[in-house]
């Protein structure tokens, strides 16, 4: 299994972390960015104008208690305070939107993401760390298949690096190739 752990690993080495290949992968996900803060941008729009208006309401119903126009009862008092958590509501909306928009993914140059497939190259690599390998291999690859002249390693386009530590301690074992089917 060993001998086929290496063949696996050489092989994301040699394409998917290939600076040219990690280059054409970030250059997707910036074009995507950018399309998601389009959207995002116009998703706020529409929370600040929400926002905007529930305050307007809170202002006009405290403006109208104040010239004694209305009296402030339990009904007029559940009212607006339901005004006050929709407003409260849409600032933690508009704040997540602002956070997701504020991730520098068009700053990702290309000597990052060649640094960043030499750490993972090393990483993959540390025998004190076969966790990290086995969990990372398992978000790329989905079969294995071995036969008398070749390995054919296949898997999803689209990798999952997330809580690696949560999937190491999920996926306990000695080799870190997922599934082997023979061929022959």
């Amino acid at each position: 299994m060993a001998e086929l752990d290496e063949i696996v690993l050489g092989a994301l080495e040699n394409t998917i972390l290939k600076p040219t290949r990690l280059q054409k992968m970030t250059e997707a996900l910036v074009s995507r960015a950018s399309e998601r803060n389009e959207a995002f941008a116009a998703r706020r729009s529409q929370l600040d104008g929400e926002r905007r208006q529930a305050k307007r309401q809170v202002s006009e119903l405290y403006r109208l208690v104040g010239t004694g126009e209305i009296s402030m009862d339990t009904t007029l008092s559940a009212h607006v305070k339901g005004i006050q958590e929709k407003v409260e509501t849409l600032n933690r909306q508009i704040a997540h939107l602002d956070r997701e928009r504020s991730l520098p993914v068009e700053s990702i140059g290309a000597e990052a993401v060649e640094e960043f497939g030499k750490a993972v190259s090393v990483a993959l690599r540390n025998p004190d760390n076969r966790a990290f390998a086995r969990v990372y291999v398992q978000a790329l690859i989905s079969d294995v298949t071995v036969s008398d002249s070749e390995v054919q390693i296949s898997g999803p386009k689209a990798a999952l690096l997330h809580q690696t530590a949560v999937f190491a301690a999920i996926f306990p074992g000695s080799h870190i190739i997922p599934y082997v089917k023979k061929s022959f």
